[in-house]
């Protein structure tokens, strides 16, 4: 897996809206911050009641998140290259945004190795995989345009192949993905099986105020 180009937007519009229902208006609710904004620093303060808020509805809320939709306005984006296996279930979290590269369209156009599939936890591709066989059918491809042997390529790939996708999300859906998938099976969410490798639990540990805004429960206080 290959995670590029992490973007982090949106603390201090959060911060300052988490402040609103106790406040008169905008003015009032920024000059209760105590963080530094142009230094995308979270005053202690301010991480105090957003951690509240995030406590309030794991403890409280019989349904949603009413206290901790501030969550929803941290957008992250990401290009994200990983396995078609990752993909489907990444695909069960609807209020993220993926566009991604089209092997419909481009299966044809580079050879296919062993660097076009994700590796298993011992470091070695599927022994499944006929490198040599999906070669030879690509090239037979572009040399007849024969669409059974284009069927032959999608067809033959399997779940291990590696599609990059930009993906664009909030700390609300990231949390909830973090909840499910830390501890999950398959090693490119959790890297249970093999640390080392890239997974999609230790980019997330990446990013700023995830410990306090996203993985909160195995912070103790």
């Amino acid at each position: 897996m290959k995670f590029e180009n992490t973007q982090v937007f949106g603390f201090e519009n959060a911060i300052i809206g988490a402040r609103l229902p106790m406040c008169k208006n905008f003015e009032d609710a920024k000059s209760k911050c105590d963080s530094d904004f142009q230094n995308n620093v979270i005053g202690e303060n301010d991480l105090s009641l957003l951690k509240r808020l995030i406590k309030a509805d794991d403890v409280e809320s019989g349904y949603g998140t009413p206290n901790s939709k501030f969550l929803q306005m941290i957008e992250v984006w990401v290009s994200i290259e990983a396995p078609l296996a990752f993909w489907k279930e990444a695909d069960t979290y609807r209020h993220a945004v993926k566009n991604s590269t089209s092997t419909m369209h481009r299966i044809q156009s580079y050879p296919i190795d062993d660097s076009c599939f994700e590796k298993k936890p011992n470091g070695k591709i599927s022994k499944l995989i006929h490198l040599d066989e999906l070669e030879k059918a690509r090239q037979l491809y572009n040399e007849t345009k024969d669409k059974d042997v284009w069927y032959d390529l999608i067809y033959g790939l399997g779940d291990s192949w590696l599609q990059t996708r930009m993906f664009h999300c909030n700390y609300a859906t990231l949390r909830n993905m973090a909840f499910w998938r830390r501890n999950h099976k398959q090693n490119s969410w959790s890297g249970k099986d093999n640390p080392q490798m890239k997974n999609f639990i230790d980019w997330a540990r990446s990013l700023p105020y995830v410990q306090e805004l996203i993985f909160i429960d195995e912070v103790e206080e």
